[in-house]
């Protein structure tokens, strides 16, 4: 009997990650999580892990991406250019999610129509949370203290404690002074870094093998754990966030399909794998590899310097999910305790949204909802509460806001990286 060959091996597992298998194991997960909860609640171990095998290589892909780019980016003479279209687009795209969610929120009412039952409950949950003092504790940062979270005093010390942040910030500086400081020592420094990225990337190819089970542990546990009561008192506030949600993404491949001039249904092949992740890991890290190696591969073909940069900042600065949530929780918490708010008013809900998601940038998504309080407290309205309330439906939210950020800091990458003249081969597979 001949021995299997690597070759043959691949093609025999590849059945695993087809799009009809994720998407049956999704369809599975949801069920179970509905029908079987206790069943899907055993199952959190196995999502853990799945989830830890993904993680392990996130830190690792992040560094050696920002530096091998920025340090090949300010090797170059587009380096100021590039910053500024990088910065600039993405405000604009913080700005118009932020105004969409509003728009929406305004017209669908969150708060409106609420049934006597509804009412009763949200208010018993929302009397307990002031009760309890719930939520309470550092609910924004200032300038200063994001600064200072974001400077790492040891980064090995940050390296092991997961600090977004201070390694994103570690790795720009890095990238920068291997940029400016050239040379052949330079040279080795970029040679070192994109041969780990591209050694991190087979383990991630690996690890894609296990998606549907991951897939089906994560999901059926997380909607096992959501209280339905709370969630139809609140659907009217979850369907704002997922219709804002699929509006943006149909208009994030609308914009790639358009700057790369491939069709819409090709920009969806090239990004599904990473999409899938993203929704059922409910973790923008976790779907950050395979976002760039679509986005760099053989459909789209965007230029990987350029991607191997916006892809890392964008899943760490651009939280485009929590300037939905704060947005709709706003209009929410307005609608609720009947308040009415004018033109100016809601300029400042758009506003302050994104300045909320800029300061909570790095936080955990359950840490970041309560950066809410940025938006309410100028408005009068009461921050704890509202957050204990958002927190309950979280979990069916998640899915669909992390789906929105891979999907809009994917789009403004392609916004960048399409007038960008650097390297364009393709990613490893």
């Amino acid at each position: 009997m001949k021995p299997v060959t690597k070759k043959q091996f691949t093609f025999s597992m590849q059945w695993l990650k087809s799009p009809i298998v994720v998407l049956m194991s999704l369809v599975l997960a949801v069920g179970a999580g509905l029908f079987f909860p206790t069943f899907s609640k055993s199952l959190a171990p196995i999502g853990d892990i799945y989830l830890r095998l993904l993680q392990m290589t996130i830190i690792p892909i992040l560094m050696t991406a920002l530096i091998g780019s920025v340090g090949k980016l300010c090797a170059s003479e587009s380096a100021r250019e590039s910053i500024f279209k990088i910065v600039t687009t993405s405000l604009i795209f913080l700005f118009v999610v932020s105004a969409v969610a509003l728009v929406i929120s305004l017209v669908v009412g969150p708060g409106r129509y609420l049934s006597q039952e509804a009412r009763a409950l949200l208010g018993k949950t929302l009397s307990a949370a002031d009760q309890s003092g719930a939520s309470d504790g550092p609910a924004s940062r200032g300038a200063v203290e994001f600064i200072q979270a974001m400077i790492p005093t040891n980064i090995f010390y940050d390296l092991g404690q997961g600090s977004n942040l201070s390694i994103l910030f570690f790795s720009l500086i890095l990238g920068v002074a291997t940029g400016v400081m050239g040379g052949k020592g330079a040279e080795h420094i970029l040679e070192i870094a994109e041969g780990l990225f591209k050694a991190f990337f087979k383990i991630i190819s690996w690890i894609m093998y296990l998606l549907p089970f991951g897939l089906f542990a994560m999901l059926s546990n997380q909607l096992a754990n959501t209280g339905t009561e709370t969630l139809m008192a609140m659907l009217r506030f979850v369907v704002i966030i997922w219709s804002t949600a699929l509006l943006i993404i149909v208009v994030n491949t609308a914009i790639m399909s358009a700057v790369v001039r491939r069709s819409p249904f090709a920009v969806l092949s090239a990004m599904k794998e990473s999409m899938v992740i993203a929704f059922g890991t409910t973790s923008s890290f976790a779907a950050m590899p395979s976002a760039i190696q679509g986005l760099t591969g053989d459909i789209l073909k965007m230029p990987s310097n350029m991607i191997n940069l916006v892809i890392p900042l964008g899943v760490v600065l651009n939280r485009f999910s929590m300037v939905m949530i704060y947005v709709a929780a706003s209009i929410f918490a307005a609608e609720l305790y009947g308040v009415s708010l004018d033109v100016l008013q809601l300029l400042l809900v758009v506003s302050l949204s994104v300045l909320a998601a800029i300061a909570g940038a790095g936080a955990p998504g359950m840490v970041s909802i309560t950066m809410i309080s940025i938006v309410l407290l100028p408005l009068g309205l009461p921050a704890q509460a509202v957050v204990v309330l958002v927190m309950a439906v979280y979990p069916v939210i998640d899915p669909i806001t992390t789906l929105t950020n891979l999907s809009t800091n994917s789009a403004i990458s392609v916004i960048v990286a399409a007038g960008y003249k650097g390297e364009t081969e393709s990613q490893p597979g």
